[in-house]
């Protein structure tokens, strides 16, 4: 039997309280070996109670003090009664000298009280809006509200992206929302969301609350990952990129994997079944990478995986559609691709001048540097490729144009790509905003 984080964590206060069943011990020793989190609290709840104990040591001997001499003021009579009661007056006498000694010596009444929130101060911020394509709204009594980007957003916000609008929300404890176009949320809670229509792609970060996203007849809850819900009407689709969802219904519930597809309809819900392309299916995220910049890890990342997908598919140009669409943001990726994926075997080498040709056709002045050091690459055909980017953008070829670099020698390509590092140390002024020119 296998339990879940939040039960494992109400097994671990039973098991401090000595009320644990039996028969629930080797599934929480089983959980505790596997989840590292789960197994920290452990430690720290048991060197907790160490201590409390330690603590209240010298109150629970004075509490049996206590409890000795009422029961010989109780019973001082005869012996044999004596001997009968002591058995149960004991452990209650005890109990009750205890509760005594905690009330004096924590004085609850004295204890200060947390002032409530003065009258028109807003409730704590549990995310804010990192970034909009466009506008974005929030309910405000009856009406909706523009936003703007930074804005902090509260417990039961009620938010929607206009048509053709997306947007991303950083929540306080670092991980991310991001909703699709014509989406309408409410933000239950710091990792608690209520999606009402739409698309909702998240980021999770571990934390011990656990991660939900609630629908009309079902929740889907993140074990740990990255995770896609979308709404229409009575069916959604759960897509999970990385780590896993539990997906529950009144009907039961289901384990959602990375690259798996599940769709709930009227709160019923299918099998789990593979994606071939599964940041394919949620390339509706791409508008948002843009705005983080060229080196945006996650961007690289989706166009790695785009490229190896690429080398694995017979129908090639829709791919090649979908990077495009990055326009010049994808250029620093596909060029660090090359430099770090060179294989003259097989389909490998197809992919590399199929990456090379799309940088050649969208490079933009700030990748000049970019280009040049792809002269430097091995295979000729992509050094031609970033030579016609470079005519293209600078007007000169320096002794070599592209047409010629398929049929140049080893010492024409050392020349040449001497020539043009010395050129850009002398026009790099020319170009403010260039990526740094390596080596």
């Amino acid at each position: 039997m296998s339990v879940a984080c939040e039960t494992a964590h109400e097994l671990l206060c039973a098991r401090l309280d000595e009320e644990l069943p039996a028969e629930m011990t080797p599934a929480l020793d089983e959980h505790l070996a596997q989840c590292a989190d789960c197994r920290a609290l452990a430690d720290a709840l048991s060197s907790q109670s160490q201590e409390l104990r330690r603590a209240f040591a010298g109150e629970r001997r004075a509490a049996d003090n206590v409890a000795e001499r009422a029961i010989e003021q109780l019973l001082a009579g005869e012996a044999p009664v004596r001997a009968r009661a002591r058995g149960w007056l004991v452990p209650l006498l005890a109990a009750a000298a205890g509760f005594l000694l905690a009330v004096a010596v924590f004085r609850p009444w004295q204890q200060p009280q947390r002032p409530p929130p003065q009258a028109g101060q807003p409730p704590a911020s549990i995310a804010h809006l990192a970034l909009a394509t466009g506008l974005v709204e929030r309910l405000e009594g009856s009406s909706w509200q523009a936003l703007a980007t930074g804005a902090a957003l509260r417990a039961g916000d009620r938010l929607r992206t206009a048509a053709e609008v997306r947007c991303e929300l950083l929540v306080e404890d670092g991980s991310l929302v991001r909703l699709n176009a014509g989406t309408e949320l409410c933000l239950q809670g710091p990792r608690a969301l209520q999606l009402l229509g739409g698309q909702v792609w998240s980021q999770v970060e571990p934390a011990a609350d656990t991660f939900r996203v609630r629908l009309p007849d079902a929740s889907v809850e993140a074990l740990g990952t990255r995770f896609d819900v979308s709404l229409l009407d009575d069916q959604a689709v759960v897509i999970v990129e990385e780590g896993a969802t539990r997906v529950r219904t009144l009907a039961g519930e289901a384990l959602v994997q990375a690259g798996q597809r599940l769709q709930i309809d009227a709160g019923v819900a299918g099998d789990p079944h593979q994606l071939g392309q599964v940041f394919q299916a949620t390339q509706w995220v791409h508008e948002i990478l843009v705005l983080k910049g060229r080196d945006n890890p996650e961007l690289a990342e989706r166009l790695n995986d785009v490229l190896a997908q690429l080398g694995r598919q017979k129908v090639h140009y829709l791919l090649e559609e979908e990077i495009r669409a990055l326009g010049d943001h994808c250029v620093l990726p596909l060029v660090r691709y090359l430099q770090a994926t060179y294989d003259l075997v097989g389909n490998d080498r197809e992919v590399r001048q199929r990456a090379a040709r799309i940088v050649a056709d969208i490079a933009a002045p700030w990748s000049i540097p970019l280009l040049i050091e792809l002269l430097e690459d091995p295979d000729l055909k992509v050094c031609a490729q970033a030579a016609r980017a470079l005519e293209r953008l600078t007007d000169r070829s320096l002794g070599l144009t592209s047409e010629q670099w398929l049929q140049a020698t080893s010492e024409q390509a050392k020349e040449v790509q001497l020539r043009w590092r010395s050129w850009w140390q002398e026009n790099k002024y020319r170009f403010p905003g260039a990526w740094p020119l390596e080596h």
